[in-house]
């Protein structure tokens, strides 16, 4: 523990801040090489532990938080289940009618494997490891009756027979002669217990299955004793016996199957079935029970498995479900917590460190802590005494930087921010650790090195960098970043363009003009608009300039969203103005030495008053036209500002002053120029 006891009431209160909490959308995997990536990761290696993580991720971590360490077991497992192929359909069916057609010589349509249940709803009645099993006995058969093709033709007709019950009807196979091979009845017996499973008919596939497992001669004897419990939990959801009776045998026949070291081979199988069946009797307490042996470790190797089944049934507590289970099990309690949202999932967290004073509670709470909760002051406090060779290390120090830096307490965070760069990280962990350090960055030279971050193995501009060079850098800092050599022609145009529309909405046609220059090379299809802006009068480049970007708008849009964008400019509203309430200049990045910061805020607060970016811009168009009615530019820009106006407000990118805006410049065009083209194009505003 990291206190020894700690049952400290929520007391104090952090210096007031503006700041939320982190986006922890990044993922373990996200480096080239997955795999090594997840071995590391299952072997200790968890970086950021992130509340929007998979539950899987999130388990696994808590585990090593808590000092209870995954066994190479259960890491094998869990590199399984997060293995690319482990959730595709392995197509099982197909599989099994390609093996009968090498066996026959014939063709038949691979089984379905949904049937009809209670009322309108659909069941998976025929597993893939249904056919896995035929598929493999087939191979078996075939190789055992070689010299006599006719007993596994027999089998073959048998086991058709049993799969034409997957998908609906009653077909069971008949029993084979008396003369047949002692094994041929041995399968005969299984594949009629089978047909009248997969039939419904669940008390007669019971009786089956249970004259098997007392047959010491039937090498399916252990599988006789599993399939009798299925046939037991398959009545109680889908029969018509008394569900909670059928529950209660169905538990007590698996314990014994477990008990019973002779049926070593289905006892995983059991596992699994026993947890399923003690949820549907009782959820709470099946929940409670799955975190409680997660968190001792007593899972069996099973613990991929566990971990999506305690997922599975916290997907499906309601309030009250939630509410009764608290208490009972502390990782469930700590992973309700990190899912249940910055304010009450923070309150839930700063509860659960209070009661357990771990490290797996203080990354929860440091994790949906903002500066102005209450109890903060404690959290940072006892952080300064986790040691590097922790588990928890990166991510509590992560959260501690990024809570100082907005609290003001940059000379703090960025001591304790270098001193984590010298741990070992997995790439992923050290390009969220690079987005923090964009912020504490104290030289263009040093930014540009958090900015770049690795990606498929190679160092790019990341997408965040490149955001904050559109929207939060100075007109100024954006100009100086487009001549810098590391820069990118696609970086060097993206903030450019981003700069122009800035200027022109603030109305600086001095910086407009510069960014119009430099601008012109890298946007050929600009070239012919751009040089009639820079050819323009200085009183009429606004207008000129707010043209080139109605007339382009998809060109100027987020980068991101260009390419999906591509070929829908009529049907989709362009990306500049898609889903965007967001001033130009959303926040301020002040970088020493490279732009005035009293500038910088003077910039930010200009640009704040004019509102939306396309609020903005229309200010500057009807400004304008009120100044230059007669210019023959006048009546194609408000046709273009009613049709900008009327395609955000579809995408609810407008607001009251778009409205007002969308309105008033249709009238103006209407009455001031009804006989031109642009007038006839524009029928509706808003």
């Amino acid at each position: 523990m990291l206190i020894a006891s700690l049952s400290l009431p929520i007391t104090g209160q952090a210096p007031d801040a503006e700041a939320c909490g982190w986006e922890g959308s990044y993922f373990v995997g996200a480096e080239n090489d997955r795999d090594t990536t997840l071995a590391a990761f299952a072997n200790g290696s968890i970086g950021l532990v992130s509340p929007t993580w998979e539950t899987t991720f999130l388990i696994s971590s808590y585990r090593w938080l808590q000092g209870t360490a995954i066994t190479a077991s259960e890491q094998r497992d869990l590199l399984r289940d997060w293995s690319p192929t482990a959730s595709m359909h392995r197509d099982a069916a197909r599989g099994w009618s390609q093996a009968r057609k090498s066996a026959v010589q014939d063709d038949v349509a691979a089984p379905h494997s949904h049937r009809q249940g209670n009322g309108h709803s659909y069941f998976l009645n025929c597993t893939d490891d249904a056919f896995a099993t035929a598929t493999q006995t087939l191979t078996d058969r075939v190789n055992v009756f070689a010299n006599a093709p006719s007993h596994y033709h027999e089998w073959i007709r048998g086991q058709d027979i049993v799969f034409q019950n997957c998908s609906g009807g009653t077909h069971i196979p008949a029993a084979v002669g008396s003369d047949a091979p002692t094994l041929l009845k041995k399968d005969r017996a299984y594949q009629i217990a089978a047909a009248n499973f997969y039939a419904k008919n669940y008390s007669q596939a019971r009786a089956g299955f249970d004259a098997i497992a007392a047959d010491e001669g039937s090498p399916w004897q252990p599988t006789g004793a599993y399939l009798a419990v299925r046939s037991l939990v398959r009545d109680a959801s889908l029969g018509t016996g008394d569900s909670a009776s059928l529950h209660s045998d169905a538990i007590l026949r698996l314990e014994k199957i477990l008990a019973n070291a002779s049926l070593a081979s289905i006892h995983d199988a059991s596992r699994n079935l026993l947890d399923l069946v003690r949820y549907r009797a009782d959820p709470i307490d099946q929940l409670a029970r799955l975190g409680n042996a997660i968190e001792r470790g007593a899972t069996g190797g099973r613990l991929a498995t566990m971990a999506k089944d305690l997922r599975l049934g916290i997907r499906e507590l309601d309030a009250t479900g939630r509410s009764a289970i608290r208490g009972r099990s502390a990782l469930v309690d700590w992973l309700l917590a990190m899912q249940d949202g910055e304010l009450q999932g923070y309150e839930r967290a700063h509860e659960g460190f209070a009661k357990h004073g771990t490290a797996a509670w203080l990354v929860a709470a440091l994790s949906l802590a903002a500066p102005n909760r209450p109890g903060l002051g404690l959290l940072l406090t006892v952080a300064e005494t986790i040691k590097p060779d922790s588990p928890a290390f990166l991510a509590i120090r992560f959260h501690q930087v990024r809570l100082l830096a907005v609290m003001g307490k940059r000379a703090r965070a960025t001591k304790l921010f270098e001193e984590a760069l010298q741990s070992p990280m997995q790439a992923a962990t050290r390009n969220a650790y690079s987005a923090l350090g964009m912020g504490l960055s104290t030289s263009m030279r040093q930014w540009q090195g958090f900015a770049f971050r690795e990606e498929e193995g190679r160092k790019v501009l990341h997408a965040d960098a490149r955001t904050a060079m559109r929207e939060r850098f100075s007109l100024a800092m954006m100009l100086k970043v487009a001549r810098m050599p590391r820069v990118s022609n696609a970086v060097a145009r993206d903030v450019l363009m981003a700069g122009f529309v800035r200027a022109i909405v603030l109305g600086n046609v001095q910086m407009a003009r510069k960014m119009a220059k430099r601008l012109k090379p890298l946007a050929p299809e600009l070239g012919d608009d751009l040089a009639l802006f820079l050819r323009a009068k200085a009183a009429h480049r606004v207008g000129v300039g707010a043209l080139i970007i109605l007339r382009h708008e998809y060109a100027f849009g987020e980068p991101s969203h260009r390419e999906a964008l591509r070929g829908f400019e009529q049907s989709c509203a362009p990306a500049l103005f898609c889903g965007v309430l967001e001033p130009t200049f959303t926040s301020v990045v002040e970088i020493p030495g490279l732009a005035s910061p009293v500038g910088n805020r003077a910039e930010h607060a200009a640009a704040a008053k004019l509102g939306t970016r396309l609020d903005g811009l229309g200010t500057r168009v009807q400004q304008f036209v009120a100044a230059a009615p007669k210019h023959p530019l006048a009546p194609e820009l408000l046709h273009l500002l009613v049709r900008a106006t009327r395609r955000a407000s579809m995408h609810g990118s407008s607001s009251s002053r778009t409205r007002e805006l969308s309105k008033a410049s249709f009238k103006l065009l209407h009455r001031n120029y009804k006989d031109t083209e642009w007038a006839q194009n524009t029928r509706y505003w808003y």
